[in-house]
Parts: C-alpha cells; structure tokens; sequence
C-alpha cells in the first residue's frame, strides 16, 4: 500500500515538473527541431519593454517547446509611445501580421502558441513636441500641420507655414531657433537675428522631427524709398526710406525770390500731409518764381483727428487748381496757398461756395471745415474799333435809319436809330448819312 502512493506521489510530481519546463524559456538546442521553435524580439530597448508570461526580455532569440503558450506584453517608456507592433510566422511559410489595435501610450498584450518560428517587431518613437512662432505677432502667424503647436511621435514629418499680414506692409523673412541649434534643422545661415539663428527661409518649411522643436517665423515691414526732384530754386526734406503706411513727412522752401507751388506725384498734384506710403516713389517739388512766400507748412500729421481741419475744393468751368479738387486736411491754423489756373481762352471768376469769401489773395486760414468752388469762365472774343472817343452828338444832328437798313457788315455797336454812333459823331459821317438818306428818299418814289 506505501509503495502505491509512493509511486503515485512520483508520477504526480514527474507530471508538474513537466508542465513547468513546458512554460519556461529553453537557451538549450535540441537536434530534433520537431520539439522546439524560436522567438525572435526585435525592439529598442530605450523606448520600452516586452516580457514573456511575466517576464522581461531583451532583444534577442530564445527557443520554446513545441505548444507552448507565450503571454506577450509590450510597454512603452515614459516620454515614448508605441508606434507600430509586427508579428511574423517564419515556418513552414512566412506570414506577417501587422497589428493595429494597440493604443500608442498604454500597455499591449498578446499570446502566441509556439507552433512554429516566430519574430515579434516592436518600434518605440519619442513623443516629441513641434511649436511655431510669430515675431512679432502683428506680423503675421506661424503655424505646424495647422496649430501653433502639437506633440508628434519621432519619424513624423512636420509642416511649418508662415503667413505674413501683406496689407500692412509686413513680409516673412525666415525660420529661425533659439541655441542650441537642433541637428533636425538644415542650418542656412550661422547670422543671428535677436538672438535667433536662421533656419530655412523655405515657406512652407517641413522636415522630419526626431526631437523637440521651436521655430520662429520673423517677418519685417516692408522699406520704400522716397525720391525728391525740385523744379525751380528752393529746398526740400525728406527724402529716403520709409515703413509701409509710414506718411509723408516733407518740406519745401523757396528760394529767395520763388513761391512753392505744389507737390506733384506722377504728374499730378497731391498733399503728402495725408499721404502714407506704400510703394517706392519719385516726387516732384515745384517752385515758381514769384515774390511771395509759400505759407504753406508742410508737416506730418498725427493720429488726433481733432486738431486738423478739411478743405474740400471742387472746380466749376475751364480751369485748374493746386491743390487739385478733393478733401484734404491740415493742422489747424495753417495758412494754405491756393493756386487757380485758367485754361487758355478762359478767365479766373474768383472763389464761390460756402467759404469763399474767407479766401483772400488766394489765401485761406484752417480755422474750420471748408468748402470752396474755384470757378472759371470763358473769355469771348469781340471785336472793337479803335476809334478815339468823341464826344456825344447833339439831338438836333442826329439821323436815324430804320434798324432793316443796316449794312450786314456793319460793326455791332451802340446804335442810334440804327446807325452806329461813331458814323455821327463827325462831318464826314454826317455826310455819309445824309447821302444814304436822299438816296433812299429816291428809290421810293
């Protein structure tokens, strides 16, 4: 009776101990492959972990019994995630299994029976962060796939787009990133700009991210240069360059002897007081002889709409005048010197409208809003004798012809009974009437 449980007790414990080998991981060949199969991890190490039923194991090749049952679990590091798993069968074919259920920051598990060879691919990517910045932000914005900034795993390509705010005047002028400079970044100039050192000037600019990355998109305001040609003897200021939407900030003195006419702009024109600039530009200051002074100050104006005035001119007839027709606005209490020029055949009637009457010698004080009319009239050609002035014909001299009679060819003058005065007024004259009298008295009888 010892003897049977003995035996059973034996066979019970020869029945654990293989079960347990059966579980367990083998370094050890056999020749006869029939019984055994390998498993091959393939992983970096530094990304995260995987441990069979249990345990850890680096990358490398371990061989299993023939039905064993492999419990696989794949974790990911801190600050990695898992970016794609691959389970392979290498006997008696080789069929791949690309496994996509898995989420990239958690913990994957599996299980796979050792039936045949087999090799299990696992790829950790670093988390990385991508930020895009504006400088400075009125500039325009900078963005990378779409945001201001996203988290990426390592491997993945990133887009930056730099999108500068053109109606002011701005343009982007580069990539640039704080030291130390990333190896991810293909460096196109060592220059630095406020501490930034360019990048790309690339726009769209993408590469692949491995690692962190800040770029700053720069933009800068657009410079136009101002050009000045004087026609005439005087002065000016205020040529060079200028921001975008910067204005105008010029001044005109004549010489000695000269008056300042007007600014002119492409041939035409204009009051650089409220004129900003947005584009190169060649302007013409025109002085004309003349003994007066131009009055007219020529200064930047500010951003106080209170303190300047309109002057609003329009023209009526053939004629011009400087400045052209149009609102323009001055600083208050400014003197502005009105130039009305008439067409050839035409002359200058004087100022009408509203404030027409506050203009004197072609002056006008900016103590208030003001509409004026500058209105100029044709001229008509007449035709005078020159005849010397005589003095007036007495009544009782005086002979009248009816109006019908009157040669077409006579002058148009003042008339007396139809016959111009100047034929009356001497003693050839009177001869003449007379003779014209008798004769006609003749025809009719």
């Amino acid at each position: 009776m010892k003897m049977r449980f003995k035996r059973t007790v034996f066979l019970l414990m020869t029945i654990m101990m293989l079960f347990a080998l059966l579980s367990l991981p083998v370094t050890a060949t056999i020749d006869t492959d029939t019984f055994m199969y390998y498993l091959k991890l393939d992983y970096n190490a530094e990304g995260g972990s995987v441990c069979l039923n249990g345990f850890y194991f680096a990358p490398g090749t371990y061989n299993f019994y023939s039905g064993a049952i492999i419990n696989i679990t794949i974790t990911p590091a801190d600050g990695y995630v898992i970016k794609s798993i691959t389970s392979e069968k290498r006997y008696p074919v080789y069929v791949t299994d690309i496994i996509t259920d898995f989420v990239p920051t958690q913990s994957y598990c599996m299980s796979k029976m050792m039936y045949c060879n087999r090799v299990i691919t696992v790829e950790f990517a670093k988390i990385c962060t991508a930020t895009a910045l504006a400088s400075p932000s009125e500039g325009g914005t900078a963005t990378v796939n779409g945001e201001t900034s996203i988290t990426a795993s390592a491997g993945t390509e990133v887009v930056f787009q730099a999108e500068p705010n053109s109606d002011d005047g701005w343009y982007f002028a580069g990539w640039y990133t704080p030291m130390p400079v990333l190896e991810a970044y293909s460096i196109a100039s060592s220059d630095e700009d406020d501490g930034l050192v360019l990048v790309s000037m690339d726009n769209p600019y993408s590469f692949v991210i491995n690692e962190d990355a800040l770029l700053v998109a720069v933009f800068k305001q657009r410079i136009y240069n101002v050009g000045i040609e004087i026609i005439g003897e005087g002065t000016v200021t205020g040529a060079g360059e200028y921001s975008h939407g910067e204005y105008l900030n010029l001044t005109a003195t004549p010489a000695s002897g000269w008056r300042f006419e007007n600014w002119y702009y492409q041939d035409e024109a204009f009051n650089p007081v409220e004129y900003r600039v947005t584009t190169d530009m060649a302007i013409t200051a025109k002085f004309v002889e003349d003994q007066k002074t131009d009055t007219q100050p020529r200064a930047r104006p500010v951003d106080n709409e209170e303190t300047r005035y309109s002057l609003n001119i329009s023209v009526e007839g053939p004629g011009s005048v400087s400045p052209g027709p149009g609102t323009h606005f001055y600083y208050k209490d400014m003197t502005v010197v009105l130039v009305p020029t008439p067409e050839p055949g035409a002359i200058f009637l004087g100022w009408f409208g509203e404030d027409g009457s506050d203009i004197v010698d072609n002056t006008v004080l900016m103590n208030k809003n003001k509409t004026i009319i500058a209105r100029f009239e044709t001229r008509e050609e007449v035709q005078l004798l020159a005849e010397p002035e005589q003095e007036p014909v007495p009544e009782e001299y005086a002979i009248t012809i009816p109006d019908d009679d009157i040669p077409i060819s006579s002058p148009v003058l003042p008339r007396t009974g139809g016959i111009p005065l100047e034929f009356l007024i001497t003693s050839g004259g009177l001869m003449i009437a007379g003779g014209i009298a008798v004769g006609k008295k003749k025809n009719r009888r």
